[in-house]
């Protein structure tokens, strides 16, 4: 007298439910974490793009003041490492020649929007959720004896 036995192939269908519901809690709980990466990446970018900002200014300012001559002038041209850096005042103007070329900023590479509106360089990360408060602001030299005003960063809209 044998009792034979099936052997059981796949899950049931509350084994499946299980293992669903399992995931489905574990994902509810990791989702919210990988929602701020990208938000964490957009402020990391637009910080080294500040830094690159910050930096370029005082390597550009260097260079001018080692040039001398008219290098401090209103409308100049610095150049160092082989690039040409439009200046005001021996700091990089507020154009593309100037401090986003001095910063080695690719706005297609970076991902970073330029805005030039007049004596102003608007930086923001492109794919934020709102651009224009995921940003900060160049506003070139007005005087030999004035640097530039770098804006504060605004991560509202990362």
């Amino acid at each position: 007298m044998g009792v034979h036995c099936k052997a059981q192939l796949g899950l049931t269908r509350i084994e499946l439910a299980t293992v669903v519901l399992i995931l489905a809690v574990l994902l509810a709980a990791a989702l919210p974490r990988l929602m701020s990466f990208g938000s964490d990446a957009r402020k990391a970018r637009l910080r080294a793009v500040l830094g690159s900002v910050e930096a370029a200014t005082q390597i550009t300012r260097a260079a001018a003041l080692v040039a001398g001559g008219n290098a401090l002038d209103h409308d100049h041209r610095v150049t160092q490492d082989g690039v040409t850096v439009a200046t005001a005042f021996g700091y990089p103007k507020a154009s593309a020649a100037g401090i986003v070329r001095a910063a080695g900023i690719d706005p297609a590479a970076d991902r970073i929007g330029i805005a030039v509106t007049g004596t102003t360089v608007t930086f923001a990360v492109l794919g934020a959720h709102v651009e224009a408060r995921c940003s900060f602001t160049y506003a070139q030299s007005t005087g030999a004896a004035t640097p530039p005003a770098i804006g504060k960063l605004d991560f509202s809209g990362c």
